[in-house]
């Protein structure tokens, strides 16, 4: 739910304790009661802290979230071809300058697990498919300890070809995505 990010004002505030933040049975309780309502106002819970109205998805995030290839325009933006990221010089002087990017290449391993929580992200969740496609490999196969502990915790299930988080794996969606990243 909400992150205190070191270095932000919300995380000065909270250490000035100005700000508390709150339990997280407190935070958990607060989610589930805004997903029942906006549910029963007619919203699709399409990603996990994102509702829209049927048809009015956002289509830009979708590309992220479906780990598809975009463009960059513009100082700080950012350019992902699928296997490399370039981000673009964050100031505008040194952008119009012709600084270059910054250049990271993902390794296949990197592109996997981005793959898997971007997708996880989403009530749709991840294709067997496309993710066997992009990588020539079983996500199964891949990953068969960390499917079978999330379904047995109740987090996953499988669903018309897709791997995807359950209502209540994606109130613990963070959690689920550690699943899934390496350490080597």
């Amino acid at each position: 739910h909400l992150i205190y990010e070191e270095g932000t004002a919300l995380y000065k505030l909270m250490e000035a304790g100005k700000v508390t933040p709150i339990e997280e049975d407190l935070s958990v309780t607060l989610f589930s009661t805004l997903i029942n309502r906006l549910t029963e106002a007619g919203y699709l819970h399409y990603e996990i802290s994102n509702f829209a109205k049927a048809g009015d998805k956002s289509r830009h995030n979708l590309v992220y979230w479906h780990y598809n290839p975009y463009l960059a325009f513009g100082a700080g933006a950012t350019r992902f071809d699928g296997r490399t990221r370039e981000n673009n010089p964050a100031y505008l002087a040194a952008y119009e300058r012709g600084e270059a990017p910054e250049i990271e290449c993902l390794s296949p391993a990197v592109q996997r697990e981005e793959m898997i929580f971007m997708n996880l992200r989403t009530v749709r969740g991840l294709s067997l498919l496309d993710y066997e496609a992009r990588f020539g490999r079983s996500f199964a196969f891949d990953y068969g300890p960390q499917i079978e502990n999330l379904i047995h915790k109740g987090w996953a299930k499988w669903e018309d070809g897709h791997f995807c988080l359950t209502p209540l794996g994606m109130q613990y969606g963070n959690l689920a995505f550690e699943a899934f990243i390496t350490t080597d």
